[in-house]
């Protein structure tokens, strides 16, 4: 792994982090929490997929 990937790993997590923080909140059944945990996990799986593709 290099630097360039890591630090792309780490602004995604930090993106992801900051969408949780905005979305979730305590209204939410823990249903709903894992499903948009899940979406943003898919998103994030889409973002480093199209980044590997255009990257290569």
């Amino acid at each position: 792994m290099n630097i360039d990937s890591m630090i792309d790993e780490s602004r995604i997590d930090d993106m992801m982090e900051n969408e949780l923080i905005g979305f979730i909140s305590t209204d939410m059944s823990d249903e709903e929490v894992l499903a948009f945990i899940d979406e943003l996990e898919a998103e994030e799986d889409a973002r480093e997929e199209l980044f590997d593709h255009f990257a290569n």
